[in-house]
């Protein structure tokens, strides 16, 4: 029974983190470039966050199905997301664990929350998702994210930056989580198909 329990977190620690990282590195090598070439004049931070954070979708979605069982889930493709940014910004062993543990912990504090006040937004199988509370938990586990990384330092922080920072955040974990869950529908509809 233990070796069993051991494949199935080997396996999903395997899937999650390779899910997470492709849907990284789209957003970092796909979205991201077409988005500063088409709207870096309009969007704020345009080359610092992408107004779809895949990522987000992945945690939110792995946190959903899994629970407090999706921050180890989540680990080694927030670790490979947190490295590439701390390259890229020039980041510190601080700011790095500090990445780690937003990517891997948001969502669960996310939806530990909305438990608290009664509402209970996990996946559960005797019932139909309440996507309007998947959302939420997304919206606040944005926030969640939001709070760490106001604590980074990018090495340009102006007076508006939290502001600007935090909206592209938000709007990102959003637009992120949106498209996961259609990519998860339309992928689960295909393979339904298949059957």
């Amino acid at each position: 029974m233990e070796n069993m329990r051991l494949s199935r977190a080997a396996f999903l620690t395997s899937l999650i983190s390779i899910l997470y990282i492709t849907a990284f590195a789209v957003m970092y090598c796909v979205l991201m470039p077409i988005q500063v070439a088409v709207a870096s004049e309009y969007v704020a931070f345009a080359q610092v966050t992408s107004l779809v954070i895949l990522p987000h979708g992945v945690r939110v979605v792995a946190t959903w199905l899994f629970r407090h069982e999706a921050i180890v889930f989540l680990f080694p493709g927030a670790t490979v997301e947190a490295a590439v940014l701390a390259e890229h910004f020039s980041l510190g062993a601080g700011d790095l664990v500090l990445l780690i543990l937003s990517f891997t912990t948001s969502s669960f504090i996310a939806f530990e929350g909305l438990r608290a006040l009664g509402w209970y937004a996990y996946a559960h199988g005797a019932y139909a998702p309440s996507w309007r509370l998947v959302m939420t938990a997304g919206g606040l586990a944005s926030l969640v994210s939001m709070l760490a990384f106001a604590q980074v330092d990018f090495g340009f922080a102006t007076s508006d930056f939290s502001l600007w920072l935090a909206a592209n955040v938000i709007i990102g974990g959003l637009t992120g989580l949106v498209a996961w869950l259609l990519l998860l529908r339309f992928g689960l509809r295909v393979f339904v198909r298949t059957l």
